[in-house]
């Protein structure tokens, strides 16, 4: 969905931890801007933020205020965050406090496929099967994360073809309607 919106909308990508806290993941802020840039995303659009992974929220208020300061100086018209559904401490703090600060934008929510229960997707992205191509690219540049099951190339293609199936499309993107500004 990106890579389809970067031609012609500005987009800023925002990251709130830099996830380091582990050993052997030292190198995953530099993976992320390799992610970004394989995307198409200018370095300039890309923001990395240090609050400590699975604490969120503890300051949940920092978060807030944080997304505040987005909204303010960035001005989207729409917000892509976690699904409603992101059983992950740190996705549920921010989708929350994305609901707090974004109240009056249209707010989308994600699918982070292993760590949602119960997501209802309501909006479908159809994506080419180039765009999908890039998306594995990008998705391979966390080394660090190379191993898991739901990073593989086929747990990525399989969610975009099993959902689409009922809309005769080959490819798409999911996300759950969170609040609709027409």
């Amino acid at each position: 969905t990106l890579v389809r919106l970067l031609p012609k909308h500005e987009i800023l990508c925002c990251t709130l931890s830099r996830n380091v806290e582990k050993k052997g993941q030292e190198h995953l802020p530099e993976e992320h801007h390799k992610s970004m840039r394989t995307l198409g995303v200018p370095k300039k659009s890309v923001r990395l933020f240090d609050f400590k992974t699975r604490y969120f929220h503890d300051v949940r208020q920092e978060v807030c205020d944080l997304l505040w300061r987005i909204r303010e100086e960035f001005r989207p018209d729409i917000v892509i965050t976690h699904t409603g559904a992101d059983i992950h401490q740190d996705h549920n703090t921010v989708f929350n406090e994305a609901k707090r600060a974004f109240r009056e934008k249209t707010l989308l929510g994600f699918e982070v496929h292993r760590s949602h229960d119960n997501f209802h997707p309501t909006l479908f992205v159809e994506i080419s099967k180039e765009q999908l191509a890039r998306k594995h690219a990008a998705l391979a540049c966390y080394e660090t994360h190379k191993r898991r099951n739901y990073l593989q190339k086929r747990a990525v293609e399989a969610l975009a073809i099993t959902r689409p199936v009922q809309m005769e499309r080959p490819y798409v993107e999911a996300f759950e309607v969170v609040l609709l500004i027409v």
